[in-house]
């Protein structure tokens, strides 16, 4: 994500302009005639609730914070009565159907809670936000604005990973659960439920159903840019382990590509990394976050680096800080090689293909010619200071 859309994102509660909405009909699409009430768009923003909120409801199929609204009935529009527009009118009433099956899809969740929660669905993800507020910037925002942003972020992140590996969205079948709780237990139950572990940390589920928790109390996130960072390298987690044929590779001896590149979607999404997903790698030798590049050219340069085949058959619990950042830069490498390859090379490897081989068919040459033409290429691109 460039950074002129990060500051869009923190400049606008909402975020309504890095989602992914179907395309609404277009006004006067019935040749309305001219309207002044509602600048012939066939339908006006709720009385009931905030214009930005109106607009960030059309990015979704469901939200429970906007149900219940006995104007709109939960879409944040309402048809225009100084105007005709059919398209619209039947937008607005497809709109309604689908809030009404929304509230019917994410109601076990609440049910398993024993209590209302909120809960905001689109085409892709599944987000329960009980994380009262957090500092965006310079903007304290509440749950319902957190909610839309951080599923605006998620869908960016969900985007950089389809467009680097060239990924065909009919790999991916079900929605991903993503959860934020303002309290520990409350993390801690929907662990048990939904992930099938629990712990103080965040947890996931990965393979053909891949869920994600964590706690996102002030006690482990201080600022809204560790949660934003957290997330994208744990949804690159998600997103690669759920894509068919699905399987995690961080326990099959493939943890160099499970780490590598949820680190080069962090970079993608903030232009720095620093998410470890194990203690085992979180010692006070792990870097501050910030951006990797540099470091690593040096390293390179000097010669003082892991060679590649020591990456290859290792877990990502295995894998050293200095491991890891070889992992985002040889993934780095591979991907503006060609993404469609680099999806072609995970499959294989969640298929339990052996890195050496993945790589040899692939890219027809041996880890260590691989390695040659990578270090090469980081000394030739990698800018020498941050």
């Amino acid at each position: 994500m460039s950074r002129a859309a990060i500051c869009l994102l923190l400049a606008l509660p909402f975020a309504v302009a890095l989602a992914a909405p179907q395309e609404p009909p277009r006004p006067g699409s019935q040749a309305v005639q001219k309207c002044t009430k509602c600048r012939s768009q066939g339908r006006m923003p709720c009385p009931e609730h905030e214009p930005d909120e109106c607009q960030a409801e059309t990015l979704v199929q469901y939200c429970s914070m906007v149900d219940g609204c006995k104007t709109c009935a939960g879409v944040g529009w309402i048809d225009c009565a100084a105007c005709s527009d059919d398209a619209v009118e039947k937008d607005l009433a497809a709109r309604r159907g689908e809030f009404a099956r929304g509230r019917e899809r994410l109601a076990p969740y609440e049910q398993v809670m024993g209590r209302e929660l909120r809960m905001v669905e689109d085409a892709n993800f599944v987000v329960i936000w009980e994380l009262d507020e957090l500092k965006v910037g310079k903007q304290r925002l509440g749950a319902h604005a957190l909610a839309h942003l951080y599923l605006a972020r998620m869908q960016a992140i969900r985007r950089s990973y389809m467009d680097a590996l060239k990924a065909n969205p009919a790999d991916f079948k079900v929605k991903n659960l993503m959860m934020f709780w303002g309290l520990a237990t409350d993390h801690h139950r929907a662990a048990a439920k939904w992930c099938e572990m629990t712990g103080d940390g965040s947890m996931k589920l990965m393979g053909a159903v891949a869920n994600f928790t964590v706690c996102a109390a002030r006690k482990y996130f201080p600022d809204d840019r560790g949660l934003h960072r957290h997330v994208a390298h744990n949804l690159s987690h998600l997103l690669l382990s759920h894509q068919a044929p699905s399987n995690w590779l961080g326990r099959v001896g493939a943890g160099w590509a499970d780490e590598g590149l949820a680190h080069w979607i962090e970079d993608r999404a903030l232009q720095e990394c620093g998410t470890y997903c194990y203690e085992e790698v979180n010692t006070a030798e792990q870097p501050k976050p910030g951006p990797w590049r540099p470091a690593w050219r040096k390293a390179v340069a000097k010669g003082d680096v892991p060679g590649l085949p020591s990456l290859l058959s290792l877990n990502t619990d295995q894998l050293s800080a200095a491991q890891h950042t070889a992992a985002f830069s040889f993934v780095d490498y591979l991907l503006q090689l060609d993404g469609a390859k680099v999806d072609a090379l995970f499959k294989l490897l969640r298929q339990r293909k052996p890195s050496r081989d993945a790589l040899i068919e692939i890219y027809k040459k041996s880890p260590l010619e691989l390695q040659s033409d990578w270090h090469a290429w980081v000394l030739a691109t990698y800018p020498t200071v941050k």
